[in-house]
């Protein structure tokens, strides 16, 4: 959290594998083979509820692409948690601007979750979530290791490319709630605005009044 800010975070982590179960003997047979890793991808809250029924798919060269393909087709991973927050925090602050994002957060259970008397309180914070979902995906075949198959993990740096989905497990949805505190407006402000409002308003009516005559 941040004081200066005004800001406060909290952090939710749901286990997916519990829900999904044993992993496909595809991907059961590959892991064996090649290894997996732990690796992290940012996204907006809009792509959650699609990629939690629908898993991640790559939209590389689609109309759906966002931030292109520099790295070449597929679903684009870090091995750095910070790093995919970057990217997820990012999208966030384009959303939290919609009045209907917020009103979504005035839910019981975060009022419970936060000990809050009410949802009173909530009127006073800006509400920013970003999601980072944690997966382990298949590795890219050792070097010397034969393989005819185009769809296989690539590896740039602290990036992963996976152009093949069925590479992918979900594990864990890392969700990071930021609180940040309202700005009031001072009275000598208000008074201010105010005044310019009526000497503008009176300007208006003055001319106004000249060009009847």
């Amino acid at each position: 959290s941040s004081s200066s800010q005004k800001s406060s975070n909290f952090e939710l982590c749901f286990d997916m594998e519990a829900i999904r179960g044993e992993p496909s003997p595809r991907f059961s047979q590959l892991a064996k083979e090649r290894g997996v890793a732990t690796v992290f991808h940012g996204t907006k809250m809009e792509n959650v509820w699609s990629i939690l029924n629908c898993g991640l798919w790559t939209l590389s060269e689609t109309k759906f692409c966002q931030h292109g393909s520099i790295l070449g087709k597929g679903v684009y991973f870090s091995n750095n948690y910070r790093t995919a927050t970057m990217f997820a925090l990012n999208q966030a602050r384009n959303c939290t601007n919609s009045e209907s994002f917020q009103k979504a957060w005035w839910h019981f259970s975060l009022v419970n979750l936060l000990n809050l008397s009410s949802f009173n309180v909530l009127e006073e914070y800006t509400i920013t979530c970003f999601p980072v979902f944690e997966a382990q995906i298949i590795l890219p075949p050792a070097d010397g290791m034969s393989t005819s198959d185009e769809d296989c993990t690539r590896r740039e740096g602290n990036y992963f490319v996976v152009p093949n989905s069925w590479d992918i497990r979900i594990t864990k949805l890392h969700l990071t709630f930021t609180f940040t505190k309202k700005r009031s407006m001072s009275p000598f402000l208000f008074a201010a605005i105010l005044a310019l409002l009526l000497i503008g308003w009176m300007k208006m009516y003055a001319q106004a009044h000249v060009l009847d005559e």
